[in-house]
């Protein structure tokens, strides 16, 4: 690997060196990982785990909302009335 500015053989050029070694393998080693880590979750899709956050209203409540809404009852008094779970 040649490093413009510092020799190999200098102290600076050898750590500089050693330096861009590392980050390449530390590059290489997060390309793994996130290879990995998609493998994964393509095969947890597979057996039918559910991603993203639980619902936190039923679609029965949530069509009783809509229907309130409609019928006229502010958001504020629906939030008000409505337990979060």
């Amino acid at each position: 690997m040649a490093i413009v500015g510092y020799a190999r053989v200098s102290s600076i050029g050898q750590s500089l060196e050693v330096q861009l070694d590392r980050l390449a393998h530390c590059d290489f080693e997060t390309e793994i990982r996130a290879e990995r880590q998609l493998e994964g979750i393509e095969k947890a899709k597979a057996r039918g785990v559910a991603f993203g956050r639980r619902r936190s209203l039923s679609e029965q409540a949530v069509r009783e909302l809509k229907q309130k809404r409609k019928s006229g009852v502010k958001i504020a008094d629906l939030i008000k009335e409505e337990p979060r779970r």
